[in-house]
């Protein structure tokens, strides 16, 4: 009768594998969710980022354990604490680069609209810092068209859509 259980995996080969495996998975939601219109592009840019850093943590720790590395305990380390804040920030920018908070604030009362009515602003905040051509951006970028990427509505920076002729 053996000892060792089907899952123990001291050396971290099975977990390091499977971990790659979610990371690249994990990867493709920002893209996903600003190709099928749910967020931004600007989400697939910030998001895409965050991913890819924990994907490449993950690929590092599967190569140190696969090879038996004696870092391989400080890379799963580094994995484990890149992991924790991952899922609030993520969900965040997706809260952040939402498409639906400029239509909720204009409709909305109360709790509701003071949120939207927040992220509507950090939306238009983020669109002045867009390097893309914009019309609420800075002096150099302020050559008018739409960014893809931006989070804000152009309406919403465009100072000649808001006075009303």
């Amino acid at each position: 009768v053996s000892t060792q259980s089907t899952w123990d995996d001291s050396s971290g080969k099975r977990s390091s594998r499977i971990s790659c495996g979610y990371a690249l998975a994990l990867a493709a939601v920002p893209w996903a969710s600003a190709a099928t219109g749910v967020t931004t592009w600007m989400f697939a840019i910030d998001g895409g980022a965050m991913t890819a850093l924990f994907a490449l943590a993950c690929n590092r720790w599967r190569k140190a354990a696969r090879n038996e590395d004696p870092s391989r305990v400080k890379e799963a380390q580094k994995v484990f604490k890149y992991s924790l804040p991952l899922l609030p920030l993520l969900l965040f920018c997706m809260a952040l680069h939402s498409r639906i908070w400029v239509d909720e604030h204009e409709g909305g009362q109360g709790l509701k609209s003071l949120v939207s009515g927040h992220l509507a602003w950090l939306q238009q905040v983020g669109s002045m810092v867009c390097p893309h051509p914009n019309p609420g951006a800075s002096a150099p970028n302020v050559s008018g068209g739409e960014c893809p990427t931006c989070p804000a509505d152009p309406k919403l920076t465009d100072p000649a859509s808001t006075s009303g002729d």
